[in-house]
């Protein structure tokens, strides 16, 4: 059985979400988001980032979400969440499949150095200079579903796990809001009535 190595919140959460589409049976391995855990010698096996997710699959152990949903689809069979190759729908499925880190790893930063640093080793032109790429993304993104109801289309697929998990990062700080990003607001919404999506943030 797969096994997938989780903390909560974190980009584990799209490897859970995307199991939780496709029906695929796992374990979860849910960790703290510690350093005694991440940089355990043992798990350091798994991931030598020191980061979530890993997944195991037999004798296979991977990590990278993205990776980890490529592998998946390749393996087990994409559940419909991959559109046909050649479709502009696929184009655009190669493009925010990859894109999904522009917004997650800008994010990540303006949390580590709005929250996760001690406040004396903050900088605010840092955190600035961060926001103002984050908006970049959030008004791209924007403009993005002004014609479609998903990241690809009208069809829900991979790239909304692999993006929509970034917006889900980025809602958490405000990046975005009703009146300024209508479209992306009832995305948002969107995705988060999936009962899968439901699941897989359920601590």
């Amino acid at each position: 059985m797969l096994k997938l190595y989780h903390v909560p919140g974190s980009r584990s959460v799209r490897v859970r979400w995307f199991l939780e589409e496709t029906g695929l049976a796992y374990q979860l391995e849910t960790m703290p988001f510690e350093p005694s855990a991440l940089q355990a010698p043992g798990y350091l096996e798994k991931n030598p980032f020191g980061k979530v997710p890993a997944l195991e699959d037999g004798d296979s152990v991977l990590f990278e979400s993205g990776a980890i949903l490529e592998y998946l689809m390749e393996k087990y069979g994409d559940g419909g969440l991959k559109p046909e190759t050649g479709s502009k729908e696929w184009e655009r499925y190669l493009i925010w499949m990859n894109a999904s880190e522009s917004v997650a790893w800008q994010v990540a930063v303006y949390f580590l150095n709005t929250s996760l640093i001690a406040e004396e080793d903050r900088s605010a032109a840092i955190t600035a200079n961060v926001k103002s790429r984050v908006e970049v993304v959030i008004n791209g993104t924007e403009a993005n579903l002004a014609d479609r109801q998903y990241i690809c289309g009208d069809e829900f697929t991979a790239a909304d796990i692999m993006f929509g998990y970034s917006i889900l990062f980025a809602s958490h700080f405000d990046f975005f809001n009703a009146e300024d990003h209508p479209n992306l607001t009832a995305y948002f919404e969107r995705i988060k009535e999936r009962e899968a999506f439901q699941r897989a943030v359920a601590n």
